[in-house]
């Protein structure tokens, strides 16, 4: 019975796209987000999301430095999850995918240019920033749940 578990672990991996080893941080937050409003709280994911700058005072040149890292380490989670879903998915899907992306940047952009100018100038780049990150996350979150199999989303179809 011992071997059987392994087995069934190997099983429940999908085998139609090679994939990235993410960070346990990434993973982590991902499962926080998906089990929002169940196990989880969105002040959870937060503390999980931004724990490599919690120690840093919010605005300070340190913080938008750590800020700035993290938000370069979601965004290559993005990409790499998108390269995997696009190996995965039909053209037709790829192509719809693409579009969504190209909207949601807009949107980021705008949403956290908001998020932005609603703080106090000091606070102003910090909170553009980790707007752009949490964006990200959930982004990226809809991304590894259609590579896994998980998303009912019109994009993530197999040919």
């Amino acid at each position: 019975m011992k071997t059987l578990i392994p087995l069934l672990a190997l099983a429940a991996t999908p085998l139609w796209a090679e994939q990235t080893a993410y960070p346990d941080a990434h993973v982590n937050a991902w499962n926080c987000t998906e089990n929002l409003g169940g196990s989880t709280t969105w002040g959870q994911c937060l503390n999980l999301i931004f724990a490599g700058c919690a120690t840093d005072e919010v605005g300070s040149e340190a913080h938008l430095a750590c800020l700035d890292e993290t938000r370069k380490a979601w965004s290559a989670t993005v990409e790499n999850l998108q390269e995997e879903v696009n190996a995965a998915i039909t053209a037709e899907g790829a192509v719809e995918l693409a579009k969504l992306r190209g909207q949601w940047t807009g949107y980021v952009i705008q949403k956290c240019q908001s998020v932005a100018e609603d703080k106090p100038q000091a606070g102003q780049e910090a909170a553009r920033l980790g707007c752009s990150i949490t964006e990200m996350v959930g982004f990226s979150a809809e991304l590894a749940a259609c590579r896994d199999g998980r998303s009912a989303a019109s994009y993530c179809s197999r040919p």
